[in-house]
């Protein structure tokens, strides 16, 4: 994610890919997606993963619910 790029533009990005390894025969899963999410995440956003972390277990988010954790 660059430094001055949107979430939403970032998530479009990252749904493109998923979308063509499904194509392609490989099924990444929601946790896989919501942890590679949090995990490159720029700084200034470390306070809400880390608050949506602990609300609830990060295996069970869905990357549609990031928003709803105060994920821009």
């Amino acid at each position: 994610m660059d430094d001055n790029e949107t979430f939403d533009v970032f998530y479009a990005k990252l749904n493109e890919i998923v979308n063509k390894s499904f194509i392609l025969g490989k099924i990444i899963s929601n946790s896989k997606v919501v942890r590679n999410v949090s995990r490159f995440l720029l700084e200034r956003f470390q306070v809400k993963v880390t608050a949506s972390e602990e609300c609830k277990d990060i295996g069970a988010i869905l990357p549609e619910e990031l928003t709803v954790y105060g994920v821009p």
